[in-house]
């Protein structure tokens, strides 16, 4: 099977292969809770809207009145949920 490593279409200056590399390698995972309560807006992470708020997006709360443990995503931070859906199969990743 002859494999494909390098895209037909490509940015300016990329002339190399496509290499392979851990997520771990050029990203870092956020850990940060929202312990000082800097935020009371739970969102959840939709494939097709992206970051939304979690009341507007199941139409009632299911967030618990206690955010201190969640999770605190700053602007221009990343998402990622692992469920898949027909929009997004692996996931979807979302920026803040």
């Amino acid at each position: 099977m002859n494999e494909v490593r390098t895209p037909r279409i490509r940015f300016k200056g990329f002339t190399d292969d496509w290499e392979q590399r851990k997520l771990s390698n050029i990203a870092e995972r956020i850990t940060r809770k929202n312990e000082k309560l800097e935020s009371t807006l739970p969102l959840t992470i939709s494939a097709q809207y992206g970051l939304i708020d979690q009341n507007e997006f199941f139409d009632k709360r299911i967030a618990s009145k206690d955010v201190s443990s969640y999770y605190l995503v700053r602007k221009g931070e990343f998402s990622y949920n692992k469920s898949t859906s027909s929009d997004a199969p692996w996931g979807a990743i979302k920026r803040l």
